[in-house]
């Protein structure tokens, strides 16, 4: 499970309430998805070294919430707006592997094409412009 307090790593302070909201709602979803996961192929989902939870990413949280000043990815990523999360994902994608557009679906969930994610899986519930589930940044 991720907890709120993760996904923003020090950063709540300064994310407007919208953030906020967009950012709990996301949790549910993606926790929901992982909470699957687990249950279904009996694995526990694996810890980053560098975040000390299930989140992709360094020390600075850059997998979680990302300030609008942050140069790590786009100007208008959906970490940017709690609407984005990268997901630790090293064991050969197993996670990517499991998914499907049926499951991201039944979770109001979005991703990042797994081949433009390697060792993490980018979990949104923003839809893309394209509308399909697995997309292409």
């Amino acid at each position: 499970m991720i907890f709120i307090d993760e996904y923003f790593n020090n950063k709540i302070g300064s994310a407007t309430v919208a953030q906020k909201d967009s950012a709990q709602i996301l949790l549910v979803y993606v926790n929901g998805l992982l909470n699957e996961y687990m249950k279904d192929t009996q694995r526990q989902m694996p810890i980053n070294p560098k975040t000390g939870n299930c989140i992709s990413g360094q020390l600075n949280g850059d997998g979680g919430f990302r300030l609008q000043g942050s140069v790590t990815g786009s100007l208008k990523s959906s970490h940017k707006e709690g609407k984005g999360i990268d997901i630790w994902d090293p064991t050969e994608g197993q996670l990517d592997e499991w998914i499907t557009d049926a499951i991201l679906a039944r979770h109001y969930l979005f991703r990042e094409h797994p081949s433009a994610t390697p060792r993490w899986c980018h979990l949104t519930n923003r839809p893309p412009p394209s509308g399909k589930r697995s997309f292409y940044p």
